[in-house]
C-alpha cells in the first residue's frame, strides 16, 4: 500500500520513486523494500510527504486529506516556499515590509474574511491613485 501511494504521488509530481529518493538523499534500495511491503520510518515518510507536497496520511493510508498548501495560487506557494528558506531575521524584515505596505492601503482596499486572512478588495480609483503616489 505505501509503495503504491508513493508511486502515485511521484507520478502526480512528474517524477519517479527512484528520482525522488535520490533527490532527498535516500538510498534507492529502500524503494525495493517498500515495493515488497516494508514501511519506512516516520522521519522518511515525513520527508517524502513534504517533498511531494502530500500528507503523511496519503502516503500511509491513501486517504486524501488537505495539505497546508492546498487551495493556494502558484505564486502564493512560491512565496511560502521561499519565505520558509529564509533565516528568521530575514523573515522578520519581510514581515515588517509587508506591514508597511499594508498600512498604506486605504481601509476600503482590504477586506477581513471570516478565516482571519486578509485579501485585497477590487482596486478603486482612489486606491490606484494612492499607489501611484507611493511608487
Amino acid at each position: 500500500m505505501f509503495y503504491d501511494q508513493l508511486r502515485k504521488a511521484c507520478k502526480r509530481n512528474g517524477t519517479s520513486v527512484t528520482a525522488t529518493l535520490k533527490e532527498i538523499g535516500i538510498g534507492g534500495a529502500n524503494g525495493t523494500y517498500w515495493k515488497n511491503g516494508s514501511i519506512p520510518s516516520s522521519d522518511i515518510v515525513v520527508k517524502l510527504a513534504e517533498f511531494l507536497d502530500v500528507t503523511t496520511d496519503y502516503l500511509l493510508t491513501g486517504k486524501e486529506t488537505p495539505s497546508a498548501n492546498e487551495g493556494l495560487k502558484p505564486e502564493e506557494r512560491q512565496f511560502i516556499e521561499k519565505f520558509n528558506k529564509l533565516e528568521p531575521i530575514d523573515q522578520g524584515k519581510i514581515l515588517e515590509r509587508m506591514d508597511v505596505i499594508y498600512e498604506n492601503y486605504p481601509p476600503a482596499a482590504v477586506q477581513e474574511p471570516q478565516d482571519g486572512f486578509s485579501e485585497p478588495a477590487e482596486p478603486t480609483a482612489a486606491s490606484l491613485d494612492q499607489k501611484k503616489h507611493l511608487a
